[in-house]
Formats: C-alpha cells, structure tokens, sequence
C-alpha cells in the first residue's frame, strides 16, 4: 500500500484474520504454513484463489484437494469471499491492486504482499511464476 492510502487497517486485519480462520478448518494437522494467492484476471477481473499448505518440504494444493472432497469447499469458499471483501474495501481507498499474497505461519506471524500489474492470462505459467515468488 502507498503512503497516500488510507483503509481502514482495523478492516484489514479483520478480513485476514477471516481468511485465516477459515483456512484453520482445513489445513493438514502438520502444517507450518500456509500460503494464500487472491488474484484478479482478465479483463473483466474474475477472482482466482490458490492455496498451498506447507508441512517442512512437503506442500499440498487445497484447491487440488478440494476437488476430491466435497468438505472443504466450504471453508475455501468463506476465504475467498474475505479475499474478495478485502480488495473491495482497498479498491474504495484508492488501492486497486490485481494479485495479493498473504502467507500464515503456524505462530500466528502473517506476511501480504500485493501486486498491480494487470493480469491478462491465469494459465499454468502464471501460476509457476506465482509458486516460485510466494513459495521460498
């Protein structure tokens, strides 16, 4: 966020924290972290959603899993929507970014980190260079 933005931080911490909550009903018991890619696509800006638990070297795609059981669509779901509620509220403040990275550790540490370029085609590319950014 630029210095001339102003949201509401409170806001913002309580979207993240939904982000997070939901995302705790779902993550492995293993887990140390948690990795959450919120993107805007295309022209008319369809949201896309990633979502990489981390355990040491091992990572599991939820989304991925997601496909396979039918419980955890909910939980994504509810994050999404935060995710979604959170760009609107930055947008309204003049912080319309296209990609938003938010990486939880199992202490309760958060890092976001937001991006602005356009984002034209959401393919296997995209997502690669996305993973080797966000996943180090």
């Amino acid at each position: 966020m630029s210095d001339t933005v102003r949201e509401d931080k409170e806001k913002m911490q309580a979207l993240l924290t939904e982000i997070a909550g939901a995302l705790m009903e779902i993550l492995p018991e293993n887990w140390d972290r948690v990795t959450v890619g919120y993107f805007l696509t295309g022209e008319d800006r369809t949201s896309r959603m990633q979502v990489i638990a981390s355990a040491g070297r091992e990572e599991t795609d939820l989304m991925e899993k997601a496909w396979k059981q039918r419980s955890m669509r909910g939980s994504l779901r509810a994050a999404e929507d935060a995710a979604h509620r959170l760009h609107e509220h930055c947008a309204a403040a003049g912080d319309d970014w296209s990609e938003m990275t938010f990486v939880l550790k199992r202490s309760g540490d958060f890092t976001t980190d937001y991006r602005y370029e356009p984002i034209a085609a959401y393919d296997g590319a995209f997502i690669l260079d996305w993973q080797s950014r966000a996943l180090d």
